[in-house]
């Protein structure tokens, strides 16, 4: 039987190694693609070494790996729109066709539920580290030729490794979407100055929202002005740490009634409340929204009756969904978000094989506008 190369967790604590494994068959409804770019999320040494594994359950071993740009190699007979040869950008999220309310993430979270159990466990249970990926058909998606052309050449020069950090994006869209933002909201985000976080600035400014980018550096804050479409539409806060003093930044800048939606992007180095959770809520316009969509595992206390008074509303939101990712391409495709070198995107990306795998899974070294791929 057919063979290819792969990183592979054996078990939880130990180095992913490089194996042969068997390439599987194609079957209605999937495609096999041969990954070029595969994103390496900071996340993903914390997965590998079971430190998340009751919260995120995973069942090693399997073939590590998130989302990734591919060249589909072999069709089903049920494909009707993609070809061979046809560049995509490959989901990591897997839904069950016969209840899409259970999802799981390849390498990542397999869900708590054995009906979602058997999604990792079975046919879907390796990622995108390895020469050859199996996905479903719904999970891919297209990227047009003339995107990834120089712009001497008539296309947009987007880069193909820049589809493969796709992930930072879609995060922001599937929370911003969900939460029902349209062009002209108010939209206060907090922290604004990390790699996902920041991409949500760019998201919000490409749905043309007025936005406020909030942290504690007005250094780092500063950067963001560079995006496409700062100008009209971002302005900036540095936050101090007074709740008081920050929530009338906060309206000063956002002005109006106040916000509409206040995204929580706390990282999951958050050990304690967030210090902008008090001012994020009183930002809030009535029948305002505070969305969680950060990695913080730390809880925190909210004011029962002014959350009632003001009839606001808490949204919590993980990753996305398929009409997010279609929305998402039209926004590329209108020109409303860019991803060419001009769209003022300050992250450095680096490359690594799969042998050096142990350097590009070292966050230690990694800095910290640096992003990471494997390449195949």
């Amino acid at each position: 039987m057919a063979t290819h190369k792969a990183l592979v967790l054996e078990e939880f604590g130990k180095p992913l190694v490089i194996k042969d494994v068997l390439t599987p068959s194609v079957t209605p409804g999937s495609a096999l693609v041969a990954p070029l770019y595969a994103w390496v999320p900071h996340t993903l040494p914390m997965v590998f070494s079971g430190a998340l594994k009751d919260l995120l359950p995973t069942f090693p071993p399997y073939v590590a790996g998130y989302s990734c740009v591919a060249r589909v190699i072999v069709l089903p007979e049920d494909a009707t729109t993609l070809r061979v040869g046809d560049l995509v950008w490959v989901d990591h999220m897997i839904r069950a066709r016969d209840n899409p309310d259970l999802e799981i993430v390849r390498s990542f979270d397999g869900g708590r539920q054995p009906s979602t159990q058997v999604l990792i466990k079975g046919i879907w249970k390796h990622g995108s580290y390895g020469e050859k990926l199996l996905a479903p058909l719904e999970g891919l998606f297209k990227i047009p030729d003339v995107w990834v052309r120089e712009r001497i050449l008539g296309g947009m020069g987007i880069s193909v490794q820049d589809f493969a950090l796709s992930g930072y994006y879609l995060l922001a869209l599937g929370g911003l979407a969900t939460s029902g933002v349209r062009a002209g909201d108010r939209v206060i985000i907090a922290p604004a100055t990390g790699k996902y976080s920041s991409a949500a600035v760019r998201v919000a400014l490409a749905l043309g929202c007025k936005v406020v980018a909030t942290g504690r550096s007005a250094e780092k804050l500063k950067m963001l002005e560079m995006y496409h479409g700062a100008k009209d539409k971002l302005s900036t806060v540095a936050l101090t740490g007074d709740a008081d003093g920050d929530t009338k930044a906060l309206r000063d800048a956002i002005g109006g009634e106040g916000a509409d939606l206040f995204v929580d992007y706390s990282p999951t180095t958050m050990s304690e409340e967030p210090p902008h959770l008090k001012a994020g809520m009183n930002s809030l316009k009535r029948g305002g929204e505070y969305l969680l969509i950060g990695g913080a595992f730390t809880d925190f206390k909210i004011s029962y009756a002014e959350t009632m008074r003001r009839e606001l509303r808490i949204r919590g939101k993980f990753m996305w969904q398929r009409e997010h990712v279609e929305l998402f391409l039209r926004l590329i495709d209108t020109g409303s978000l860019r991803l060419d070198p001009e769209s003022g995107w300050f992250n450095k990306v680096r490359i690594f094989k799969m042998a050096e795998v142990e350097a590009a899974l070292n966050d230690d070294s990694r800095s910290e506008h640096e992003d990471r791929l494997f390449a195949f």
